[in-house]
């Protein structure tokens, strides 16, 4: 793991690794329980050719948005 981002109330855990693999972990909080639990397993959403180095999540305009060393970006459809 190189890097990893969520954003509040996204259910979502980004990471990213050395590898270039992307991956996202959905989750659920109760907080008046305190309870943490992972909604299902994890998903490989695509890969860099790189290392992972920037993670952004945006839900105002529900993207993702993924840095890498080679100096290429990706933008991910939150939606989808």
């Amino acid at each position: 793991v190189v890097v990893c981002a969520n954003s509040i109330n996204s259910g979502m855990i980004w990471v990213g690794y050395a590898s270039g693999i992307v991956e996202v972990h959905h989750y659920n909080v109760d907080a008046q329980k305190g309870d943490f639990s992972v909604k299902k397993s994890s998903v490989i959403v695509g890969n860099h050719r790189s290392p992972v180095v920037s993670i952004s999540l945006c839900k105002e305009f529900r993207v993702a948005v993924t840095g890498s060393v080679d100096r290429t970006i990706l933008i991910w459809d939150l939606q989808r």
